[in-house]
């Protein structure tokens, strides 16, 4: 007891004992937590009492009692009828229901960390990140044990592409929990989202030695290997997910994708059997349509190879669907927008540096092949595929809506496009790992971004590398895309996509001719001396004879180009779309003058 005052013990409701604990916390912590401590003798696990009790040893300076007191009412919370429909729904994929009816719960129980969570894991799945994350580090302020509330603070931080943080906060439940699968499998996805594709192969050997009959695992494991150039190793990964599993359809289609001439005559009856029997649906289905695709392909079987590039692109139709006339109206909306983009202020200082530099334009068009060339340059370090602005433009439409976005981002003022910029750059600065002058993000579907881009990075230079479009819509149908690329599951959606593309590009070099230049990808395979230098001088750097012995680099690549890349230039992937020339009349007469240009 302290201050000589007696702790009430009878009479009056759990209620009124709760508030009477309450208010001494300030006054009188040591009596408030006797007074939790009378609640919990009748009732050991009472919710409401362990919080009281936690506040009372945190007043006190005593925290890792008010953490454990924090975990035993996190643990009671299955008490409440609420928050068991709110982790059902949250379950199910209902994020708005979970989310309200964790609000619900919390308006009568204020600071319940366990609701808190359901709330903070609903805006994840709604993709409210910035919502999310702070809520969950005030969680784990108060109860730094709750390996769950970290576990979701990583995600959020990984959407979010705060990796540095991400990768802070996970190394200590790794380090506590070295053979955890599930938190192995967060550091791969980690890792992959840093393009440490070297930790990776780490990390997915690391999971097969823990899980050795998981083809999933021996198919991570196989694309790391690719990535980083080991390719032998790679079609032996892919091969030994394929014992584990011969239905394994990621392994089949990587594989296929890799070096379809390994796959023999009896890899191609095999698949063929299985694909006409087993009633494969959804993207098991679509994989093995790709890899009989790729194997005809690799066989100059044309026709049939393009049997099944059309039946899988069909099976992706039906599952993520494209117009075409959206999809050209919001961009015509962001032209009819263009004019906020202004004569922005420089940034000044080390605000500017790194200078970004975006290669935008269609996927397949050659952004990986000149990011490798340009990255031979000491001054110039490429990133990847960042997913920076992807995610900012994602949070603008969940607040205001898609087809407010053109006016969303033309409103944006100097404070709100400042904090953009600035955002970033700190996160292209996280990635980098050199001093270089210039960084490139070749996350190619940014064309889509530029108004923003051109608004929030005024020193931003942007390198539009455009294909012939016969070639390029053609190798678009036929690469099986992550979600993501709806348009090119059609030829006449692709043709359409493409014309867009050209249009929304063409008009805005047009207005800002100083900070946006077109390369196109035949000149660059034909004369890339010519084009490299334009492009340096573009960017401000001097040409290097190093640009040219690209394919020699150890880098690691994770895209669809990661073997063309690391071969000498050629003309292979010109007028290849010649081979299909009897199916491809839809493409050829959607794409209208473009193609014959």
């Amino acid at each position: 007891m302290s201050g000589g005052r007696p702790v009430e013990t009878v009479g009056g409701s759990l209620d009124d004992a709760l508030a009477r604990g309450a208010a001494l916390l300030q006054s009188d912590p040591a009596l408030a937590l006797k007074q939790a401590q009378v609640i919990l003798r009748k009732d050991g696990r009472e919710p409401r009492a362990l919080r009281l009790a936690a506040a009372a040893h945190r007043a006190r300076g005593e925290a890792d009692f008010a953490a454990k007191a924090e975990l035993l009412a996190i643990d009671e919370a299955r008490r409440y009828p609420v928050l068991a429909q709110a982790a059902k729904a949250l379950n199910a994929g209902d994020f708005p229901a979970a989310s309200d009816l964790a609000a619900k719960h919390l308006k009568d129980f204020p600071g319940d960390l366990a609701a808190i969570v359901l709330s903070a894991e609903s805006a994840l799945g709604i993709g409210l990140h910035d919502k999310a994350i702070p809520m969950l580090k005030m969680v784990l302020d108060r109860a730094p044990g709750f390996a769950h509330a970290s576990v979701l603070l990583v995600n959020g931080l990984m959407l979010s592409d705060q990796l540095t943080e991400a990768r802070k906060t996970l190394d200590p439940l790794i380090a506590a929990a070295p053979d955890d699968i599930g938190l192995l499998s967060l550091q791969n996805r980690l890792l992959t989202g840093a393009g440490d594709f070297d930790g990776c192969v780490e990390t997915t050997q690391r999971l097969i030695d823990l899980k050795p009959k998981s083809p999933d695992f021996r198919a991570d494991h196989a694309d790391a290997l690719r990535f980083v150039g080991r390719s032998d190793e790679a079609k032996e990964a892919y091969r030994k997910a394929l014992e584990l599993d011969p239905d394994h359809a990621r392994s089949w289609w990587s594989l296929a994708d890799l070096d379809a001439p390994s796959l023999s005559d009896d890899d191609i009856a095999y698949l063929t059997r299985r694909l006409e029997a087993a009633g494969f649906k959804g993207e098991r289905e679509i994989n093995f349509h790709f890899a009989l695709a790729m194997a005809h392909h690799a066989r100059k079987d044309f026709d049939q190879a393009f049997v099944h590039f059309e039946a899988g692109n069909r099976k992706r139709q039906e599952a993520e669907p494209f117009d075409a006339t959206e999809f050209a109206q919001l961009m015509t909306k962001h032209l009819d927008h263009a004019s906020s983009i202004a004569a922005a202020p420089k940034e000044a200082g080390e605000n500017a540096s790194p200078l970004p530099l975006f290669i935008v334009g269609m996927p397949r068009a050659g952004s990986t092949l000149l990011e490798r060339m340009l990255g031979q340059s000491d001054a110039i370090e490429p990133l990847g595929e960042l997913q920076v602005v992807s995610h900012m433009v994602q949070r603008l439409m969940l607040t205001q809506g898609r087809d407010a976005l053109p006016q969303t981002i033309a409103g944006l003022n100097d404070q709100a496009l400042a904090s953009m910029g600035t955002w970033y750059r700190n996160r292209a600065r996280e990635m980098m790992r050199s001093n270089a002058k210039i960084i490139i993000d070749k996350m190619h579907m940014n064309w889509r971004h530029l108004p923003l881009i051109l608004r929030m990075l005024p020193q931003a230079k942007i390198v539009d590398i455009r294909r012939d479009p016969m070639d390029c819509c053609w190798s678009n149908y036929r690469t099986l895309f992550a979600r993501g690329h709806a348009a090119s599951s059609d030829l006449e959606d692709i043709a359409s996509f493409y014309r867009t593309y050209t249009q929304f590009t063409d008009a805005l070099r047009e207005r800002f001719p100083d900070r946006i230049m077109l390369v196109e990808y035949e000149n660059l395979v034909d004369r890339p001396q010519d084009v490299l230098g334009d492009v340096c001088e573009f960017l401000g750097v001097s040409y290097e004879e190093a640009m040219l012995a690209f394919h020699q680099s150890s880098e690691a690549v994770a895209t669809a180009s990661s073997e063309q890349v690391r071969k000498p230039l050629n003309r292979k992937g010109i007028k290849a779309w010649k081979d299909y020339e009897a199916h491809l009349a839809p493409l050829s007469d959607a794409l209208g003058e473009l193609a014959g240009s």
